[in-house]
């Protein structure tokens, strides 16, 4: 599962507009980047209204404040390619964590689970070559080398699934 945290978090400049007396002219006067907090990441990521990030936070509380506060010191440092690879990772981790728990889970939540990855796997066998289906199989996500935003939607779901399972 692909789970990414934009980078549009880091290094969020406020640069207010000041008017000048009775001219009506402005200047612009950057501002000292105000330092993110974990709350400004939480915002951030809920305002994205991915099912991934919200199950974790319903059914992993403790994990996902960890995973705030990784992200928020990679976006603190401004750095882009962290925060991806930090939110990426953290998913990773806590799917192979948890992935012993699913066999105990209901059936109707195994139920969506498989038919979220069912979706997932027509959508990749209606849009790609069959040697890219092979490896979707056999690699998982990162085969598809430019996902669109329905594939993503489709890796969301599964994640979101997975976790809540």
């Amino acid at each position: 599962m692909v789970a990414v945290i934009p980078v549009s978090i880091v290094g969020a400049d406020v640069m207010p507009t000041m008017f000048g007396g009775g001219h009506h002219h402005h200047q612009s006067m950057a501002m000292p980047p105000r330092t993110l907090t974990t709350a400004d990441i939480d915002a951030e990521i809920r305002k994205q209204n991915l099912g991934i990030f919200e199950a974790i936070a319903r059914e992993f509380p403790d994990d996902y404040d960890a995973m705030l506060r990784n992200i928020t010191a990679a976006a603190q440092a401004g750095n882009q390619t962290e925060v991806r690879n930090i939110s990426r990772q953290a998913v990773a981790d806590l799917r192979h964590r948890y992935a012993p728990l699913l066999p105990t889970t209901p059936d109707s939540n195994a139920s969506e689970v498989l038919s979220a990855q069912l979706d997932m796997l027509n959508h990749v066998m209606a849009r790609e070559t069959p040697a890219t289906c092979n490896n979707y199989l056999r690699n998982g996500p990162d085969a598809i080398s430019a996902p669109g935003h329905d594939f993503l939607a489709d890796l969301d779901r599964i994640g979101g699934t997975l976790f809540r399972a």
